[in-house]
């Protein structure tokens, strides 16, 4: 099966915003500030000249944070140039992206909607919408 990639337009729209992640479990940080430089879609963005809250990001600038993978969670950059990324909701054990069916596509677009609400920015398979 295909692979259904997100609606790239509207993430590639935020490519060089600058974001603030919240409410993240990624190393224990509350917030993340930074540029995305890069979208991998449908995995990766890429943080620069962050401003890290209290000093505790363990990271590298410029790491790269997963999202939709196992090990990762789910992020959203919404218009107004903030983001938030979860891990805590992702289900587990995790569906691998490659297998999924229609009925998982569904499942995943209904936990994406469920963490962020009806107006979340994409959505994997636009015809699921």
């Amino acid at each position: 099966m295909e692979p259904n990639y997100i609606k790239l337009p509207e993430l590639e729209a935020c490519l060089e915003k600058v974001v603030t992640i919240e409410q993240s479990t990624f190393d224990g940080v509350e917030r993340i500030t930074g540029k995305i430089v890069l979208l991998q879609i449908p995995w990766q963005i890429q943080l620069i000249e962050g401003a890290y809250d209290d000093g505790v990001f363990q990271g590298t600038l410029g790491q790269f944070l997963t999202f939709a993978g196992a090990s990762g969670g789910i992020i959203k950059v919404e218009s107004e140039g903030k983001a938030a990324y979860h891990n805590s909701q992702v289900p587990v054990p995790y569906p691998q992206f490659e297998v999924f069916d229609e009925e998982g596509l569904r499942a995943m677009n209904d936990l994406r909607r469920k963490c962020f609400g009806e107006g979340f920015d994409y959505i994997m398979d636009p015809s699921l919408s």
